[in-house]
């Protein structure tokens, strides 16, 4: 069983401003590209107060009004020209995104957030060329986290021994003080990581 533990040491805001974790089971693989849907689907809220709308065809605007929230999705993509903006009440609020269908999440538009933004997927994340994540903080895992664990501050994530990979080929730009961390059973980082 894989574990990995992001302590509130590694996550200070004030400490440690850039976190990468490379977890390397397996040989790093680079990304593959895969369609991309347009935009996340399935949004249920299993914890928090949060609204999603869609704006238009290729966008999505996602309110929280809660300091922690948990959104279950069936798939979560972000196709190339889409947008996927998450408004939260501040920079140290926490929005944990969790995928519970069967697909990769691929991200090849752009994922804006105010605050801490949370993906996991157990079948892997990639964020391609095109891609793009602003945010306060930003934690792409294949790890899994638990409902309880993630609203307590316990980060710690994991997996079965053959968690798919994370893989970052566009750019992540995190805001001043904060953090990003890459968790999978593989890890590429070759693109941008910006603090």
């Amino acid at each position: 069983m894989q574990r990995q533990t992001l302590s509130r040491r590694h996550l200070n805001r004030t400490g440690a401003p850039l976190m990468a974790l490379l977890l390397t089971s397996t040989a790093l693989v680079g990304f593959t590209s895969a369609r991309a849907q347009e935009l996340p689907t399935g949004g249920s809220v299993a914890s928090g107060g949060v609204t999603i709308a869609n704006p238009s065809s290729s966008q999505l605007t996602i309110r929280q009004s809660t300091s922690s929230a948990i959104v279950n999705w069936q798939s979560f993509s972000i196709g190339a020209g889409a947008t996927v903006n998450i408004d939260q009440p501040s920079s140290s609020a926490t929005m944990l995104n969790r995928v519970t269908g069967g697909t990769k999440s691929t991200i090849s538009g752009q994922l804006n957030a105010n605050g801490q933004v949370f993906l996991v997927n157990p079948n892997g994340i990639a964020i391609s060329k095109t891609g793009k994540v602003s945010a306060a903080g930003f934690v792409g895992s294949s790890l899994g986290i638990s409902d309880e664990d993630f609203e307590a501050g316990k980060l710690e994530f994991e997996g079965n021994g053959v968690s798919a990979a994370v893989s970052n080929q566009g750019a992540i730009s995190i805001g001043r003080g904060g953090y990003a961390a890459l968790i999978g059973g593989s890890v590429d980082n070759a693109g941008s990581i910006t603090v």
